[in-house]
């Protein structure tokens, strides 16, 4: 914590007599009880100590403690509160805080904040207790619908946070903080479509013709779904309009949303403009580059690629020629919308993975064309009414069909020394196959990570192994992945950074490594760069920990449906970065649950746009100008 902000939106749990449970405890449930100890605590160890202790509904429970000093401090028949974790299979509660029972202070729900060794409750309290009374507390929701919805003002909702009188507190503390984390979203949207209808009009200088979009996709040997086929349908009607375009291409991985995109960043070019295709990571943006100068080779159409790890030199040559347009399509990461880069007719912006960019990025990018189409892609494939809710009134197109019939892609729960991992392995060699290893972290300070599997592997596939992540430097990652592509390396040991878009048909086998450390959706993600060529693949999730995790990998193991799946990640987890909101420049969604709360932003949004149409009335707002 730097800030008094910080310290005011560090948030407690909270304890409440009302909702101790003690009948039907599942395995690593967290409990609160309070009641007496039955029996003196007693030594298990130097450092830890046991004993029975009997709740107020007579139940009587072990605790296993830690702290051996409270042995000296716990005495017979004095009333303590109590929380910690219930084991099911051992029939034990592991104590984490006991305090003293206060009739007076636990007739209201009392605070519990997470702090590190040294700082004690009370005296965080007395933190808190100070900077309200030394800080001024502006409000972000403006005054209009305060009033409007009788909120109290932002002061009195964080004072009720930490300082409750009952439930009733909490949950108004709840509702302004959701409504809040709303607001700010849908004002962002809110601008963002603000800004794009004061210039929405463009001049058409020359209409793409289908009949030369056949031909080409004939030309270049792919078939198209009827997904895909509706889909270039649409974007290229939109495209074809006076109104710049602002569409989202939603579907599963390897669903061909690429192919979709190069075939209107082609059309895009048959009118005479630029375009541009923004990828979240440089081996993405690299691995475009090599498609897209592959499938337009014997075309006149000049590819260029720019990332951020390139020298200045070659940045500026990328400057010159894209500004003298001898680029027709600009691929890169987010470079591509720095200063120095200015487009000489840019019509076509496709925005890859988009959920990885925020509204702030999407907005700096946009106003790089001054009548550019816009064309997002995301392979999260969220139900339609609730995209509608979150990204505002974007046109949506969903891709249903897979290029293949069926993905044939088996999934299983393992632990690391099952000796299914190597025959797998040597099966997928022998057929001149390739494997994915994926680990959650880099470096030595995790138990399963990309240095120490690739050690590990290299040993045992000499001369076979090769590693990809995000601290790599450029020529390394370009390196890496040409060897992988090419399989000359068959095993490709990494972080999840290959989640996004790395394409290698002839991938059919993955492990991942500590599969519980990721969301549903980024696992789902990550199984989708195997079995693209329809062959039987496998995806093994190699998970240790003997908990309740395991269920919720098993939804991986049970289904493909990745609206299933995503829907089922955003009530486990809340949004996170799966709709992109941590790179936004906004706080994460700390309370909303986009699932549950569908309604609260059903509000926001109408809320926002009655600002954006009232701007005058609100221009002075904090609101319109908050970064994060």
């Amino acid at each position: 914590m730097y800030t008094y902000r910080d310290i005011l939106l560090y948030f407690p749990k909270y304890i409440s007599l009302l909702s101790t449970k003690e009948y039907n405890l599942s395995d690593k449930e967290k409990i609160v009880f309070y009641g007496r100890l039955l029996t003196r605590p007693t030594l298990l160890s130097r450092s830890s100590i046991f004993f029975d202790f009997i709740t107020d509904k007579k139940n009587v429970f072990r605790i296993i403690s830690y702290n051996s000093y409270l042995k000296n401090i716990l005495f017979l028949n004095k009333k303590y509160i109590l929380t910690g974790t219930f084991y099911s299979y051992k029939k034990i509660v592991n104590l984490k805080k006991i305090f003293l029972f206060d009739e007076e202070k636990i007739k209201k729900p009392f605070p519990l904040y997470s702090l590190t060794s040294g700082l004690s409750q009370e005296y965080f309290r007395k933190i808190i207790a100070y900077v309200f009374s030394t800080k001024k507390i502006k409000n972000i929701i403006p005054d209009f619908f305060q009033k409007k919805y009788k909120l109290s003002n932002k002061s009195e909702i964080l004072k009720k946070a930490h300082f409750p009188n009952n439930n009733n507190d909490i949950l108004l503390v709840e509702r302004y903080l959701k409504y809040e984390e709303c607001l700010i979203f849908s004002v962002k949207n809110a601008l963002s479509k603000f800004l794009l209808s004061k210039n929405n009009h463009k001049n058409i200088k020359k209409v793409i013709s289908f009949l030369e979009i056949e031909k080409f996709v004939k030309k270049i040997g792919f078939f198209l779904t009827n997904s895909q086929q509706k889909a270039v349908k649409e974007i290229l009607s939109d495209m074809n309009k006076n109104k710049i375009m602002l569409r989202l291409l939603q579907g599963d991985v390897g669903s061909g949303k690429t192919l979709v995109s190069i075939i209107a960043l082609y059309g895009n070019f048959l009118r005479g403009e630029q375009g541009c295709l923004m990828a979240p990571t440089d081996a993405l943006a690299q691995q475009h580059y090599e498609t897209l100068k592959k499938i337009f080779k014997n075309t006149k159409i000049k590819i260029g690629l720019l990332v951020g790890k390139m020298t200045n030199k070659q940045k500026m040559t990328i400057k010159n020629d894209i500004f003298n347009k001898k680029i027709d399509i600009l691929i890169g990461t987010h470079a591509v919308f720095s200063k120095i880069i200015e487009y000489n007719s840019l019509g076509l912006i496709v925005i890859d993975e988009q959920q990885r960019f925020g509204v702030d990025q999407r907005n700096q990018l946009i106003h790089k064309g001054n009548s550019a189409d816009i064309l997002l892609m995301s392979a999260t494939p969220i139900p339609r009414t609730l995209a509608l809710t979150i990204y505002g009134d974007i046109d949506i197109t969903i891709l249903k069909e897979f290029p293949f019939k069926e993905k044939k892609v088996i999934t299983k729960i393992i632990k690391s020394n099952d000796d299914i991992i190597d025959r797998l392995i040597e099966k997928s060699i022998a057929n001149k196959k390739q494997i994915y290893i994926i680990a959650p972290a880099i470096d030595s300070q995790n138990k399963d990570n990309v240095l120490d599997l690739f050690n590990k592997f290299l040993v045992k596939y000499p001369k076979k192994v090769t590693f990809l992540h995000g601290k790599m430097n450029y020529n390394d990652k370009v390196k890496s992945l040409k060897n992988f592509l090419s399989n000359k390396v068959p095993i490709m040991i990494s972080t999840s950074i290959i989640e996004v878009g790395i394409d290698v048909p002839t991938a059919n086998l993955m492990i991942i490594y500590d599969a519980i450390n990721f969301g549903l959706s980024s696992l789902h993600q990550l199984r989708g760069r195997i079995g693209r060529n329809g062959e039987e693949s496998f995806c093994l999730l190699v998970c240790d920990d003997e908990n309740s995790k395991n269920e919720r990998l098993k939804i991986l193991e049970n289904t493909n449906d990745g609206f299933l799946i995503a829907r089922e990640d955003l009530r486990l987890r809340g949004s996170g970065e799966l709709l992109g909101y941590k790179q936004s420049g906004l706080p994460e969604f700390r309370f909303v649950n986009i699932i549950d709360d569908e309604k609260i932003f059903e509000v926001s949004k109408k809320d926002a746009a009655f600002i954006i149409n009232h701007i005058d009335m609100f221009k002075n707002e904090p609101i319109l100008r908050i970064k994060k």
